[in-house]
């Protein structure tokens, strides 16, 4: 990720959760949440690395599921946060990161589109997934809302998002060796995808 998108997210780091707490934001990030816990299925004792963690919202909401998270963001401001919130993590690129660890299961949730190398992050997820875990993946689809959201963040951030048809999603997914084994349809045009290793 590039600098400017580092330091837009160090500047709203402290604001993240007002952000979210929003009328409409909350309402939609709640039904998000349902369709997540239905993804994950069961998760109770599992480590799940949230991949993207900002402040630890996405960790609050696994802890409360009955798992372990762990959370990795290239925003020292976002991991500051996450930290003062009681949670787990470290500064880490997603298109570059090591942890030496694997997991149950790996979330990323609205952080794929900020990305540059796409396919070098399934890699990595790949590295860093046990062999029966799986991965869920939150993408922006081509909309009309999507391309609003666009908009917003090429006029006023001055961050050039990256939004997917559904073929680029299925192309990147079986280059880094996963299957869609399920995905739900979200608010806002987009997509919860759960993969797994198509070979181990």
């Amino acid at each position: 990720m590039n600098s400017k998108i580092k330091q837009h997210f160090d500047n709203i780091a402290s604001q993240y959760k007002t952000i979210f707490s929003k009328s409409l934001l909350r309402r939609s990030r709640d039904y998000n949440k349902r369709q997540l816990a239905k993804i994950l299925s069961d998760c109770k004792g599992e480590d799940i690395l949230d991949s993207g963690c900002g402040v630890g919202l996405n960790c609050q909401f696994v802890k409360e599921l009955g798992a372990n998270p762990y959370g990795i963001d290239f925003s020292l401001r976002m991991i500051e946060e996450l930290h003062r919130n009681g949670f787990n993590g470290e500064v880490q690129d997603l298109e570059r990161f090591n942890l030496g660890r694997k997991f149950d299961k790996i979330i990323c949730i609205g952080v794929f589109e900020f990305c540059k190398d796409h396919l070098s992050i399934l890699f990595n997820f790949r590295k860093h997934l046990k062999d029966n875990g799986c991965v869920v993946l939150h993408i922006s689809n081509y909309s009309l809302f999507s391309l609003l959201y666009f908009s917003y963040h090429l006029l006023i951030t001055g961050i050039n998002i990256k939004l997917f048809s559904s073929k680029e999603i299925y192309k990147l997914v079986h280059q880094a060796g996963f299957v869609i084994s399920d995905k739900k349809k979200l608010p806002l045009s987009s997509v919860l995808y759960k993969l797994r290793k198509s070979h181990i």
